[in-house]
This record gives structure tokens, C-alpha cells and sequence, in this order.
């Protein structure tokens, strides 16, 4: 049997791991305690608003009770599993949750706590969770009487440390990517032991596929063709972390790319390779089918009087007849001399290219605007001919005279014959606008006018009784606003 579990908080992403029917060929929800919602999500968060109050965003302790494929537990059985983890980690009277799952003929059981106690708003404190787990498991084991497992806390006996386990993250890791951890593992691994230097095991995981990146948290971390995360020190199965970073001493931690470069990485690789797949798959699909000629060989008779060559024998000679050569009706001599030019076939002319073309376009374009203003620039250059007209020419035409201008004009000719009689011209002059009023004075006052600002001193003391009367009357109204009990 193994027991697994931590502190978490986000219910909602709990609830749809908990409520998955396509990874589980069954789903169960046996308990829902100490919470009034009826289904696995709306209890979840009933839980997390319990404890919203307490400083820890954990307020779940989420725990999976795991026996072998071939172990069963009965209802008895199971309620006792659960109620030994919860005496356990001291989660005792707590709402809690339980779930039972159906994988691949593996039975499980989700239990999910609220890790506050709510009388107090404390979380309730789950440190040495993993030795709890082992000693729970090892007594269900020998009550229960099922096949015991190592665990690597509880019954060593100075043994050697188990294997450790895959994590629930390793897992959902796995089915995302389609190589377990164990496969991971042990291809790292072998690279690992060919390589003698860090830069030879970069090249090395380079070729296989990964990218050996810098970690956030950690100091070397794989990225794989899926764009997953990868622990360098966990997937190297009896290195400690110290020896892979005395290897790793020769490649700079600086050089290297972040997980986010080395996703991009990977994404682009694999987008490139689909790419060829697809043209590959498009050139096959449109090539012509093959062309199957058939030729059926004329049916010869043997000759019985030449015997037949045998296999495993020396093949019989065959007699070769000079082929019959014609007369040659001149002689070498005789024959005119042939020019290597006419010899030489004429090569075909290459078809001009876009860049070709466009200066070719670009030429003419310009050519002919160059004549253009050439022709422009020469007949501008030509004397003006002037043709002769029989009109006259007739005077220039004044402007309008205005009403004003003709009694100035009539007031100096006047003045001008001797006629000392002045003509006035009245002049319509715009009304002026009426003046503003200026503004009326702001009045100051004296500064023993002024009204004195409210402190402390000048506010209204209230008596004890007005004091008491108050405090009354508030009471009274919340009694009224609160109103019966619901």
C-alpha cells in the first residue's frame, strides 16, 4: 500500500482532477462530510471559504490511498484507512472528502481535509507528512495483510534508500508526453555515463532530442521535444547534485537558455519538421503512378544439337561473328572541314529574371521621361511668336466707386474750381459697445469677524445621559434591522 498526499489550495482545478471520467473507467463519491454542498466542486469551495480566513492560501490537504492491482479493500476496510490517516495527521473532526477511483484494474481513494481549524483560523501543521504516510501504510499492511512495500523512512533496517516514486505532476507529465519517467530516466542516464565532460553531454543530449537549459529554481533542467520540464538531478538515476555540478563546471550557467528560449526552441524545431513531413506526404500524393511496361520475350527453340549450359559447369564458347561493314564510298580526304561553330549547337537563351526585368522597366521608364523634358526644355527655348490683332485696345477697366470715396472725390473738385463751399460727407461711424461694469469689491472682514474654525475646544460637550440616550437608540435599531433568526 502507498499513501500520498500534501497541502494545496485551488479547488476548482482539485474538483476537475478528482471528477475526470476520461483517464478513470470509474468515479465514486463516497463521503461528502461536515460541508452542505452535495456535489465534489461546489464542496471544495465551500471548504477553501471555511478557511479563508487563516494566513495559509493551502487550506486543503488533498492525500490518495493506493494498493496493488490486485488487492481490493472492503467498505470496512476502507473506512478504516481513512480514519487511521486522519488520527494520523490530525485532522480530526475536519470536513473532508472522499472519492474512489477505477484505473487500469487499480482501485484508489482521494481523501481531501480542510487543513484550518476554524475555532482558531490556524492551519493545522503537516510537517514529517511523508513519515506519517509510511507508518500508516506499514500498519494498514499488517492488518489488512497485504503485500508489504519499502518504504524510505519507516522499516530500512540500515537498507538501501528505495527507488523514489513518480509524483502526481510526473504522471499527468507522462500522459502528455508519452514517455514515462522511467524511460526518461533511463535515456538520460546512458547519456550520462558515455558523456566525460559537460560540454560532451550537452552535444550528446542535443542530438537525442532535449535542450539543456538553465532552471528557475534549479541549476540544469531538460527540456524534451513536447516542451516539458525536467529535473537534470532526478532523471540521472545515482548522481548526487554536487557531482553534476562539478561536471557541468566547464559549460556556463549564462550560456545556456531560459526554459521559455528553449520551449521556443523546441516548438520551432518541430514545426519545422512537420512541415517537411507534410511536403513529403504532398509530394508523394501528387508524384504520377509508375509506369509498368510489359514485354513479353519471342518463344525460342531450343536447338538439340547444341547442348544446354549447365549451372554448375564452365558455359560453352560461343563463336562471334564480325559484324559486316559497308563500303566507304569516299575517302577521309576528300571530306570538306567542318567549322566547330557549326558543330557547337547554339545554346538556348535563359528567360531574364524579376530583378532583371524590373531594371529593364526601370530603364525605359526612365528614358523616356529624360526626352520628355528634353522636348519641354526646347520648345521653351523657342522665341514667342506674337500674332498681329485688328482690335483695339481698349482702356483698363477701374473698379467700383463706393459711396464714400465719391463724396471725397466730389469734395476735392470743389476746392479745386475755387468753390469754397465745403461739402461735408457724413461718415456712419459704428456704435461703440457699453463699458463693463467692473466687478463689485470682495468685502473683508476684520479678523475678529471672521468665524472662528471648529477644534476641539469649541465643539458641543455631551452629557453622560445624552451619551447613554445614544448608545440606546443604536442598540434599539440594530435589534430592528437584525430581526428574527433565520
Amino acid at each position: 500500500m502507498v499513501i500520498k498526499g500534501r497541502a494545496r489550495g485551488g479547488p476548482a482545478a482539485l474538483a476537475t482532477h478528482l471528477e475526470r471520467r476520461d483517464t478513470n473507467e470509474r468515479v465514486h463519491v463516497r463521503e461528502l462530510e461536515g460541508v452542505t454542498a452535495r456535489d465534489v466542486r461546489g464542496a471544495l469551495r465551500e471548504m477553501d471559504c471555511m478557511g479563508s480566513g487563516a494566513a495559509s492560501v493551502r487550506t486543503l490537504y488533498h492525500a490518495a490511498i493506493n494498493t496493488a492491482p490486485g488487492e481490493r479493500l472492503t467498505d470496512e476496510q476502507k473506512r478504516r484507512a481513512i480514519e487511521r490517516l486522519e488520527k494520523e495527521l490530525r485532522f480530526e473532526g475536519q470536513p473532508r472528502i472522499v472519492v474512489e477511483h477505477l484505473k487500469k484494474d487499480r482501485e484508489h481513494i482521494h481523501v481531501v481535509f480542510l487543513r484550518i481549524d476554524t475555532d482558531r483560523m490556524v492551519a493545522i501543521p503537516d510537517s514529517h507528512n511523508y513519515r506519517k504516510h509510511e507508518i500508516v501504510a506499514r500498519d494498514l499492511e499488517r492488518e489488512f495483510g497485504h503485500q508489504h512495500v519499502q518504504g524510505a523512512h519507516i522499516g530500512r533496517d540500515d537498507g538501501q534508500r528505495p527507488h523514489r516514486t513518480p509524483g502526481h505532476d510526473e504522471m499527468q507529465q507522462a500522459e502528455r508526453t508519452g514517455m514515462s519517467p522511467q524511460e526518461a530516466t533511463q535515456r538520460v542516464t546512458g547519456l550520462w555515463n558515455q558523456a566525460d565532460s559537460g560540454k560532451a553531454f550537452a552535444a550528446a543530449i542535443a542530438a537525442d532530442g532535449w535542450v539543456l537549459a538553465k532552471g528557475d529554481r534549479r541549476d540544469f533542467v531538460l527540456v524534451d521535444g513536447a516542451g516539458e520540464t525536467h529535473s537534470l538531478a532526478r532523471r540521472i538515476d545515482g548522481v548526487r547534485a554536487a557531482e553534476i555540478r562539478q561536471r557541468m563546471s566547464d559549460i556556463g550557467a549564462a550560456s545556456l537558455p531560459s526554459i521559455a528560449d528553449a520551449r521556443a526552441m523546441q516548438r520551432s524545431q518541430a514545426n519545422s519538421g512537420r512541415t517537411k513531413d507534410k511536403e513529403k506526404t504532398k509530394a508523394q500524393e501528387t508524384a504520377p503512378p509508375p509506369i509498368t511496361l510489359k514485354v513479353e520475350a519471342p518463344a525460342v527453340a531450343h536447338d538439340p544439337a547444341r547442348p544446354l549450359w549447365i549451372k554448375d559447369g564452365p558455359a560453352p564458347a560461343i563463336e562471334k561473328k564480325p559484324a559486316p561493314t559497308e563500303p566507304r564510298t569516299e575517302s577521309v580526304s576528300k571530306r570538306k572541314p567542318v567549322d566547330d561553330a557549326i558543330k557547337r549547337k547554339p545554346e538556348p537563351q535563359s528567360k531574364p529574371g524579376p530583378l532583371k526585368k524590373l531594371y529593364t522597366a526601370a530603364t525605359g521608364v526612365t528614358l523616356r521621361a529624360y526626352a520628355k523634358a528634353r522636348s519641354v526644355f526646347d520648345r521653351n527655348d523657342r522665341p514667342i511668336e506674337r500674332k498681329a490683332t485688328s482690335k483695339a485696345v481698349t482702356a483698363p477697366i477701374r473698379p467700383a466707386v463706393v459711396p464714400a470715396q465719391k463724396a471725397i472725390t466730389a469734395t476735392r473738385e470743389a476746392a479745386r474750381q475755387g468753390n469754397r463751399q465745403t461739402v461735408q460727407a457724413t461718415v456712419i461711424e459704428p456704435k461703440a459697445a457699453p463699458p463693463r461694469k467692473p466687478p463689485a469689491p470682495v468685502p473683508v472682514l476684520a479678523k475678529e469677524d471672521r468665524e472662528p474654525a471648529r477644534t476641539r475646544d469649541t465643539r458641543r460637550r455631551l452629557s453622560r445621559e445624552e451619551l447613554d440616550l445614544m448608545i440606546g437608540r443604536q442598540r434599539q435599531q440594530r435589534e430592528e434591522r437584525k430581526g428574527p433568526s433565520r
